[in-house]
């Protein structure tokens, strides 16, 4: 049997648009929020760093994301 080692996560760094997907589905599990600026020279508008109350379930690697 092959299986997919996920790990949980609480706190991810969301685009905008990811945010608000977050937001208008799973509002109740959002803890905290913090805008986190755009870097000088880079494109996009920022990210938004949200601490959740239980964890989501990635694969490991996941670049935007850190654990608990």
């Amino acid at each position: 049997m092959c299986g997919m080692e996920l790990d949980p996560v609480y706190t991810e760094a969301l685009t905008p648009r990811e945010f608000l997907g977050v937001y208008a589905h799973q509002s109740h599990d959002i803890q905290s929020v913090r805008v986190m600026p755009p870097v000088l020279g880079e494109r996009g508008f920022g990210r938004i760093l949200v601490e959740r109350r239980s964890p989501v379930f990635r694969r490991g690697g996941r670049s935007a994301t850190l654990a608990r």
